[in-house]
């Protein structure tokens, strides 16, 4: 909120701390019998240094998609593609710009959606 990110799936805490804590992970339970001595986990007796390799590159791919992320974003935002109006906001994305709600939350849109399926049932689930 601080930043002005929309985020509503919260992909950015999934992929960034799930890939985070997996690169890490790496270095400590590395077995060497599948990656050789220089890449054993310090579970396995290794050296850090593999812990110091994994953190280096998890920087270095963070910067990689900083900077990615920022030219494209910055393009779209000088395009004029980067936002959506404040009235599709208010009424939706998937109503203004995907043909339809996504979730029906109404008894008027089941009902619609059903005869739209072709019965009028109450047995049909929408």
């Amino acid at each position: 909120k601080v930043l002005f990110i929309d985020d509503p799936l919260n992909a950015s805490a999934v992929h960034l701390g799930a890939g985070g804590i997996g690169m890490i992970f790496v270095a400590f339970c590395s077995n060497p019998d599948y990656g050789g001595e220089d890449f054993a986990g310090i579970f396995y007796g290794g050296s850090g240094s593999f812990l110091g390799n994994q953190i280096y590159a998890m920087v270095v791919y963070s910067a990689w998609t900083a900077v990615t992320s920022g030219v494209l974003f910055f393009g779209l935002k000088q395009a004029g593609w980067f936002r959506i109006s404040e009235e599709d906001e208010r009424l939706g994305a998937d109503a203004t710009h995907h043909g339809g709600k996504a979730y029906l939350m109404d008894d008027d849109t089941i009902g619609e959606t059903k005869h739209q399926l072709g019965s009028d049932s109450d047995d049909v689930v929408a």
